[in-house]
């Protein structure tokens, strides 16, 4: 426990995004934060979740340093995490654990390592059900990261649950041109002719169609679900696109919002792939993709980002293009700054935990061994 310097309280998040004195606060905060996820922890967003997400408890956790003066805004999820032991798509058992999830990764709270834990115990104290707290995109260079391996020392256990993963941004430049031209003569090439396929010119009807109305959002779900039942990741994962009306009614608020920033790409008249993705201030989040397998020859995927990356710099312009968590070589090839996060899982030192922790540890390293092993004994290319 710390010194009680620091005074928490915890409001619904409907309530926290409709109280003036406290959204001023939090856009303060996420506007000096510089957090590539602070989509994920915006008042806009919480808004979308109080009012359409009701799968989860959403709250707000308001830090104040002992005054009036608000220092944090640490947006919660309340949730159950399952802590999956899987191997490619099979998966042996996996429970669930009661979490309060930070969203956005990086709690939207002043510098301070006693702030931190004062925050973590507060919540620990309120919401005794939760075993642990949960970081989704946790940078490891990060001072939260710090702080949690400090808060780890006072009984607590610190999991990066996968490892280490690579996070891919691209810090975007003034115009397409320029972009083109920071990638090697080779890979310009290679983008050139595959846009060239989709120029009107040579295959008519081709074009992009940005999705940010709410009159899009029906034809965008239906037409993105009928792409993504065509793609590689429908047979490998399955189901990546909701086109329930519940989701329907969430993107049209997100519109409404102005955050929805969607894509779909047509070869012809034919619609090939698609973009689920939102805007919030120079941010702009890749959430979802997908497109046609059957017209791969195409290269629609890598067409699909080309444009898009062309119209986030040119119409209502983006500092970065976020490509979000997990790593993917396709992410390696459009990116210019990365780094490494993990999925982190804090839970109180007990037996209990510190067995099922130690054992997913265990798990996760053997399954890397196995991974690198197979690849070993992969024959050659030919």
């Amino acid at each position: 426990m710390v010194e009680d310097k620091w005074s928490v309280r915890f409001l619904d998040a409907a309530e926290a995004v409709r109280t003036p004195v406290v959204r001023e606060a939090w856009e303060k905060l996420v506007a000096a934060g510089g957090n590539p996820d602070a989509l994920y922890q915006s008042p806009p967003w919480l808004e979308n979740l109080a009012l359409h997400d009701r799968s989860a408890d959403h709250v707000v956790a308001l830090v104040n340093n002992g005054g009036d003066e608000i220092v944090g805004v640490v947006a919660l999820r309340m949730q159950d995490l399952p802590l999956n032991f899987d191997i490619g798509e099979r998966s042996f058992f996996g429970p669930r654990i009661r979490v309060a999830n930070v969203l956005g990764s990086q709690p939207l709270l002043v510098a301070d390592a006693s702030a931190h834990a004062g925050l973590y115990d507060a919540i620990a104290r309120e919401f005794p059900a939760c075993r642990g707290l949960f970081f989704k995109t946790l940078p490891a260079e990060s001072s939260t990261w710090r702080y949690l391996h400090e808060y780890g020392k006072g009984g607590w256990l610190c999991h990066a649950m996968n490892g280490l993963h690579s996070h891919h941004l691209i810090r975007l430049p003034e115009t397409f041109e320029e972009f083109l031209e920071s990638k090697n003569s080779r890979t310009r090439r290679n983008f050139k002719r595959r846009l060239k396929g989709f120029d009107p010119s040579v295959t008519p009807g081709s074009r992009l169609v940005r999705i940010d109305r709410a009159d899009q959002v029906a034809m965008f779900l239906e037409t993105a679900g009928v792409i993504s039942k065509k793609s590689w990741q429908f047979r490998n994962i399955g189901v990546r696109v909701i086109t329930s009306a519940e989701e329907s009614v969430r993107q049209t608020h997100l519109a409404d919002s102005g955050l929805l920033r969607s894509y779909l790409l047509y070869y012809g008249e034919t619609p090939c792939a698609f973009l689920i993705g939102y805007q919030y201030a120079d941010v702009f989040n890749a959430t979802e993709v997908g497109f046609d397998h059957g017209l791969s020859e195409a290269s629609p995927g890598t067409v699909l980002f080309l444009r898009v990356i062309e119209d986030v710099v040119s119409e209502r312009p983006a500092r970065w293009f976020n490509f979000g968590t997990g790593d993917a070589a396709y992410k390696g090839l459009y990116s210019n700054e990365v780094y490494d996060d993990a999925l982190m899982l804090v839970m109180r030192d007990t037996v209990r935990n510190r067995m099922l922790i130690g054992s997913h540890a265990m798990f996760i390293r053997f399954r890397e061994w196995l991974k690198k092993k197979m690849k070993r004994g992969e024959a050659p290319e030919t």
